[in-house]
């Protein structure tokens, strides 16, 4: 078996299933959640090379469960600032538009509300919905389609 940075052995079917999602340097950067050694994690997933990730706030944003509480990190795949996501280019190549599926270019956007009022969970939207979202501006079906797609156990709307 190989060792990960922190020099804990990653399982074979692990490895498989990391470098099936992209890992470089797999198995270095495969860990066992929540132990990354006296340093933050490195994202292996999305980007050119494996980056170490700089703001802790982002982790479960980054985190990408392989089974068996082992964990690889995506990277921003954009401009890391001050720990959000910000405009990814490139078709196919960032989380897509929670409301209109559209993938070249998404943010992070805090949900509930815009961050500066309180927003809790971070989702991924175009620009537009973004923009919609930050202003009060999404529709009853927009906001809909947020609910069926990020929070399917709840049964109705208001929950």
């Amino acid at each position: 078996m190989a060792t990960n940075e922190c020099g804990i052995e990653v399982p074979e079917e692990i490895i498989a299933r990391a470098l099936k999602l992209g890992s470089i340097n797999c198995p270095k950067y495969v860990y066992k959640d929540g132990e990354y050694g006296n340093k933050l994690p490195a994202a292996s997933i999305g980007g050119e090379k494996a980056t170490r990730i700089r703001h802790l706030k982002v982790l479960h944003l980054r985190k990408i469960e392989l089974g068996n509480g082992w964990v690889v990190f995506k990277s921003a795949g954009g401009h890391d600032i001050g720990g959000y996501v910000r405009k990814t280019e490139g078709k196919g190549k960032c989380e897509p538009c929670i409301i209109c599926n559209e993938d070249r270019f998404t943010d992070g956007a805090h949900f509930p509300k815009p961050d500066r009022k309180g927003g809790t969970e971070t989702i991924s939207l175009c620009p537009t919905h973004h923009k919609l979202l930050d202003n009060g501006r999404l529709s009853i079906a927009e906001l809909e389609t947020i609910w069926k797609n990020k929070y399917p156990s709840f049964k109705t709307f208001i929950e």
